[in-house]
């Protein structure tokens, strides 16, 4: 089977209950020449203005440093000696997700003090190895970063959230410690098998609503699911005419027809298919 794969990227989000600007900040880019894509998930302490500021910050040069190959001890350094540093619980006031995907399915990611993210791999959760890197400056001796790489496969996706999802719910009768990332994920494979097909907008909406449902309608906090899809790639075919010169008619008509023909006939096989 061609392991060609189209990377679908959505974010969905909720902001603190009461606030217009939310805390937690999603940015995504592309580096063609190379065959990247760059996710980046940043949580700032806090919500409002404040944490927007600082998680846009750290965001933004999470993005950049690692569209440049910065190593990450390098990246989380310098995103850490920028940001400021809360004076009595003594961290950064802003916590990220850092995801390097390959066109040829390469993928590595890095997490600072976000919630675990995950991997659904056939309907389950793929089994990665996390190597956990100590930082040894001055100023952020002790801290400490999880890195994981994996081979991405078509129909794998990749779930990353912050806090305010795994801690939804938190004091709850049913979820007195929070959600969990272990529900969290649970949930996820639950979508998965209902859904099989399911966008990766529709799944992170979904677990975005069950969190906010957990808080009562009412967040406690930012809320933020990104989800990526590694999913079948799928043609499309824009037409506008008539042609200009009438004599290409029939060519037009052609490219359509054969068009269609192709998806009736790629219909038919998936209905036909005993794995459906």
């Amino acid at each position: 089977m061609s392991e060609t794969f189209f990377i679908e990227v959505d974010c969905q989000q909720k902001n603190h209950d009461g606030e217009r600007i939310c805390g937690d900040v999603f940015l995504s880019g592309k580096v063609k020449e190379e065959k990247r894509i760059v996710v980046v998930l940043s949580d700032g302490m806090g919500h409002g203005v404040k944490a927007s500021v600082l998680a846009t910050l750290t965001a933004t040069m999470a993005l950049n440093f690692t569209k440049e190959h910065k190593e990450p001890e390098k990246t989380a350094e310098i995103i850490m000696n920028t940001l400021p540093e809360c004076s009595e619980r003594k961290m950064n006031y802003s916590t990220f997700t850092i995801i390097d995907i390959r066109y040829d399915g390469n993928i590595t990611i890095l997490e600072y003090d976000n919630p675990e993210s995950f991997v659904v791999r056939n309907r389950e959760i793929l089994e990665v190895q996390r190597k956990l890197i100590t930082l040894t400056s001055e100023k952020n001796k002790g801290k400490k970063l999880r890195v994981f790489s994996f081979k991405g496969h078509k129909g794998d996706r990749i779930i990353f959230t912050t806090d305010g999802v795994s801690q939804s719910g938190l004091g709850t009768p049913r979820y007195p410690f929070g959600w969990g990332i272990d529900n969290v994920s649970r949930f996820s494979i639950d979508i998965c098998k209902q859904f099989p097909q399911i966008s990766a907008r529709q799944l992170a909406s979904r677990i975005i609503n069950m969190a906010y449902r957990n808080d009562g309608f009412q967040s406690k906090d930012d809320t933020t699911c990104g989800v990526i899809y590694l999913r079948e790639p799928r043609e499309l075919l824009v037409c506008t005419g008539p042609p200009f010169e009438k004599e290409n008619d029939p060519e037009f008509a052609a490219i359509v027809k054969a068009f269609v023909g192709k998806k009736i006939v790629m219909l038919q096989q998936a209905i036909l298919s005993p794995a459906n």
